[in-house]
């Protein structure tokens, strides 16, 4: 994501949720922003975001995010999903985060005049989904929102225990978000409930008043789940929304003009991007990366489209060059075998005459065919093969070896163009 960034530099970054897996942020909840302190960085926003995505084309770049499940706890209500919120305003940090509600509007304006381009965007609260599904596993799970003095990691307080504030203020023990409306498991899902109610009634407003190029929706559950689909099926139908960028899922689907799952949302283009941090894909990934599952999408926007595509983990093969000095003829371009040694990949001269490969307790090796017992050339221990003069065995007679390595550019798994959906003027499509 660094080097795409750096290679298009983006205006934004749409964060869908899950933001701190498996349990956002281990602090309680902080609903009042007396107790948040603006002037320290906290330890998970410090190696989890801003040391991860600094690259050159990241940097200054707003990240408008949303909460998921797991930010709240994916077990309780009661981590530190308030925190995410604070971090708006958190004056040692990047100033790039931008979570300034449970849900919020934003417009964006690319160029200027009457070339203008503009989008409004509405970042959503779906976690309601995540109510009343499970009783011993969701948000409001009372396991998960109970303190109980001899639970475990995995029974009665989950790893939610010792992060339920004021627990003894109740005398059944529940959790307590204070300064919220969560304050036991038995109306957090009256509480989630009421708050999409809200959001729907804003959102339409919203949608209605809007005259800009394009109308697009952020959240964190994909658009076709049970408990929000209805909703967003009729307003996306009734004021023509363009785009519906979500995530939950983990791994990358892209989805226009065609059923998501047995649901159609006709002219309404959705994304499915969940497959971007660290936790297990929905499936195995293929170890050359033509898959769709860890990745992430980039969007181009024009006044009348809208152009998607998903990269993979993976890149395309390393393009290797080697200019080789010995009694071997080991110069030339090296191509990608089609198996590895020891879980790294392998290279082959075109003249089939010498390889590369990785070899335990030695590092990136240069060797003749046939010849694993020895090396003509060792270039390090780094993961990727590395680049430059690689240290020459004399007593192969090898008198000078270096390695050109021009990095394989991000592999692009998914595309699609969106034009702009078109209004309906049917009013009873959504009441």
């Amino acid at each position: 994501m660094n080097e795409v960034a750096e290679m298009y530099d983006p205006e934004f970054v749409l964060n869908v949720g899950d933001n701190f897996y498996p349990g956002g942020i281990v602090e309680h909840c902080a609903g009042s922003p007396a107790e948040i302190d603006f002037n320290k960085m906290p330890h998970q926003f410090k190696t989890t975001y801003e040391e991860m995505y600094n690259g050159k084309g990241l940097q200054k770049k707003e990240w408008l995010s949303v909460l998921g499940n797991h930010d709240y706890g994916g077990v309780c209500f009661n981590m530190g999903w308030t925190q995410q919120i604070w971090y708006t305003w958190n004056q040692a940090s990047s100033q790039r985060w931008i979570m300034p509600a449970q849900y919020y509007f934003r417009q964006a304006r690319f160029g200027i005049g009457a070339d203008t381009i503009t989008a409004d965007m509405w970042f959503l609260d779906t976690n309601v989904e995540d109510t009343s599904m499970d009783e011993n596993h969701d948000i409001c799970s009372k396991p998960g929102n109970t303190y109980m003095k001899n639970a475990g990691s995995k029974s009665g307080g989950w790893y939610c225990k010792g992060f339920l504030g004021e627990w003894k203020s109740k005398h059944e023990g529940y959790g307590v978000c204070e300064n919220t409306n969560l304050t036991s498991p038995y109306d957090c899902g009256q509480h989630f409930k009421a708050l999409w109610a809200e959001q729907i009634k804003w959102l339409a407003h919203g949608l209605k008043h809007s005259h800009a190029d394009w109308q697009i929706i952020v959240t964190h559950f994909p658009a076709h789940y049970p408990k929000i689909k209805d909703a967003l099926k009729g307003l996306s139908a009734k004021y023509g929304v363009d785009l519906i960028v979500t995530g939950h899922t983990h791994g990358q689907e892209l989805y226009y003009k065609r059923d998501i799952y047995g649901e159609d949302f006709g002219d309404t283009a959705v994304i499915v991007s969940g497959g971007g941090g660290g936790i297990f894909s929905e499936g195995t990934p293929n170890r050359d990366g033509h898959d769709n599952q860890y990745g992430f999408m980039d969007l181009t926007i024009s006044k009348t489209e809208i152009g998607i595509k998903s990269y993979s983990w993976n890149t395309k093969p390393d393009h290797i060059e080697v200019s080789f000095l010995g009694r071997q003829d080991c110069s030339g371009k090296y191509g990608k075998q089609q198996w590895e040694r020891n879980d790294r990949p392998q290279y082959s001269s075109s003249n089939g005459q010498c390889k590369i490969y990785w070899e335990n307790h030695v590092g990136w090796v240069l060797n003749a065919n046939g010849e694993s017992a020895k090396w003509m050339c060792k270039g390090g221990i780094d993961y990727s093969i590395p680049g430059g003069s690689w240290e020459e065995n004399q007593g192969e007679g090898v008198q000078s070896c270096r390695v050109a390595v021009t990095k394989g550019k991000p592999m692009v798994r998914l595309r699609e163009t969106v034009s702009q959906a078109h209004r309906k003027v049917d009013e009873k499509l959504f009441v």
